[in-house]
């Protein structure tokens, strides 16, 4: 596994990146123009060729949001590979920026600006289990596939995000400090979605999974949100055009979506993390 830093020109990158036969994954990072990076990640790449990646981005407006981030994200287990798992994960790190809170404060929704939180949005593959992706926040999962001549994306889940109300997030890791049980519809604390969901195209030469923090996604498609352009899905769109049509590794991916986004101006700090597999795995080896 190597690392990336980068201090130079007043640019503070980070990064980690694996890769093994056809699978690769990688994340990188940077602070932009705040004074602490409050973006975390995290990959995880096995002999099998499971994998997991995860970025967790500290709430604007909450105190110890770089704390949040990297409890989210310690919290993590090495290896997903159902539903019910990924359920149990978001719950665990929930309860983990949860400890961050003061014991005087109760997080109610009243209160609820001066307790620590943290958006997250995990990825994984096993063998077994497939494709699975857990979102809270305005984190943004896109699925990328290859054909012979470009990439095409889309994003995957909803934006949990109040867009009549600018950067309020509507589902986020200590919002609730009981999480509840698995499955209650529109009171989940999150969302899961397999690759029955997102229904794989047929016979990509190549297939990618990118998580971008809203620093990251953000920038991307700054003139749709001003109203300068319309289109459907513009995050996917402007993710997928972010990267070389012979760009076929997740490090290599991240850093074109890296480079876009900071061309276009980073407001925010911007983390960027890739899975990708150069041929799509059979679900069906153990």
């Amino acid at each position: 596994m190597q690392s990336d830093t980068n201090k130079a020109s007043g640019v503070t990158t980070e990064g980690r990146h694996a890769s093994a036969g056809a699978v690769s994954v990688a994340w990188l990072s940077e602070t932009g123009p705040r004074d602490e990076n409050q973006d975390h990640a995290r990959l995880r790449l096995h002999d099998d060729n499971s994998w997991l990646i995860a970025v967790a981005d500290g709430l604007g407006g909450h105190p110890r949001g770089r704390d949040a981030a990297r409890a989210a994200i310690k919290s993590l287990s090495r290896r997903i590979s159902t539903s019910g798992e990924m359920f149990e994960v978001f719950k665990t790190a929930n309860g983990a920026v949860a400890e961050l809170a003061p014991r005087r404060l109760r997080c109610s929704r009243r209160e609820a600006h001066r307790c620590p939180a943290s958006t997250l949005c995990a990825a994984a593959w096993t063998p077994s289990g497939g494709l699975l992706v857990g979102i809270a926040g305005d984190t943004r999962p896109v699925l990328l596939w290859r054909d012979d001549e470009s990439w095409h994306g889309k994003s995957l889940g909803r934006l949990h995000r109040n867009i009549s109300i600018y950067g309020y997030v509507t589902k986020y890791l200590s919002a609730p400090r009981d999480w509840p049980a698995m499955g209650t519809t529109d009171s989940d604390p999150m969302e899961i979605i397999t690759d029955d969901d997102i229904g794989l195209p047929a016979d990509p030469s190549a297939i990618a999974i990118v998580i971008a923090s809203d620093g990251g996604w953000e920038p991307l498609v700054r003139d749709v949100y001003a109203g300068k352009t319309k289109q459907s899905d513009p995050v996917g769109k402007a993710i997928a055009a972010a990267v070389g049509p012979d760009d076929r590794d997740a490090h290599t991916i991240a850093i074109r979506i890296m480079e876009t986004a900071r061309s276009e101006g980073l407001t925010d700090n911007a983390t960027v993390a890739v899975a990708c597999i150069a041929q799509q795995p059979d679900a069906n080896t153990d």
